[in-house]
């Protein structure tokens, strides 16, 4: 399976600006020709986040919906983001699993992060775990990467963890080494993508990278352009498999029930 990590270095200064940026930088010949099964852009990649920040669409007909659904039927390929998002409920960074027109699946990122975005918007309260093409992936924002319960492989009952973020330079060497923990410790792959962009006076740490379930970083074909780079991996359900079969761990794991 192939999955395409769009990792922006540069923030345009308005919505629609930024859409047509990501659009331009898909409309590459090269990637298209391998085949992708998944694009997967950062946390808020349309929006950014700040103090102050105050631009919430509806769940509905989103600007940035609506264009993730447009992209997904353009490439026959699933699409993955995070919008900020308000309905009858509050106010989410909800991270959409969209193939075609469909909304396959969506998440609510359950660990605020302190701060702003604490003040800015609720916590989500369930696992989300997509199938998509033959593997299952386990849906997570940023901080989310910072909590291993919440990661925890449950009878193998995900094959990868899909995490997009908004996670500044200052701390990005810590995001490196909680990825490749939580792969070796659920054996699954972990596909991090993270945005490089400056946001509001802060760089945000891009090194966007995968990993596999025995804690190996995978090479990526890496494509430039002039707003940021692309990144496709290749990830095989089967070496999860083989890994699960060969070193039972999972095995001896302890049991847990989540308490919200």
């Amino acid at each position: 399976m192939n999955i395409l990590c769009v990792e922006p270095s540069c923030f345009c200064s308005s919505k629609e600006e930024r859409l047509e940026m990501y659009g331009n930088m898909l409309d590459m010949p090269v990637p298209r020709k391998r085949g992708i099964d998944i694009i997967v852009f950062p946390e808020f990649f349309s929006t950014g986040f700040h103090p102050g920040f105050d631009d919430f669409e509806n769940t509905e007909d989103g600007v940035s919906l609506s264009w993730m659904k447009r992209i997904s039927v353009i490439y026959d390929a699933a699409v993955c983001g995070s919008v900020p998002v308000s309905d009858g409920n509050g106010k989410y960074n909800r991270f959409y699993f969209v193939y075609g027109e469909k909304v396959i699946s969506s998440y609510d990122k359950r660990h605020i992060f302190l701060g702003a975005e604490a003040e800015a918007f609720s916590p989500g309260n369930r696992r989300v775990i997509v199938d998509f093409r033959g593997m299952r992936f386990l849906l997570q924002l940023c901080f989310d990467l910072r909590f291993p319960v919440w990661s925890r492989v449950v009878d193998g009952d995900y094959d990868a963890v899909l995490n997009i973020a908004q996670w500044p330079g200052s701390r990005v060497g810590a995001a490196e080494l909680l990825v490749r923990a939580r792969a070796v410790e659920n054996q699954c792959y972990y596909i991090f993508c993270n945005s490089a962009s400056e946001i509001a006076g802060e760089q945000e740490g891009g090194r966007s990278h995968a990993v596999s379930p025995y804690g190996d970083l995978l090479v990526p074909e890496e494509y430039s352009t002039g707003s940021g780079r692309m990144l496709l991996f290749d990830i095989d359900v089967q070496l999860v498999r083989k890994s699960r079969k060969t070193f039972k761990v999972w095995a001896s794991s302890d049991r847990f029930e989540l308490i919200y």
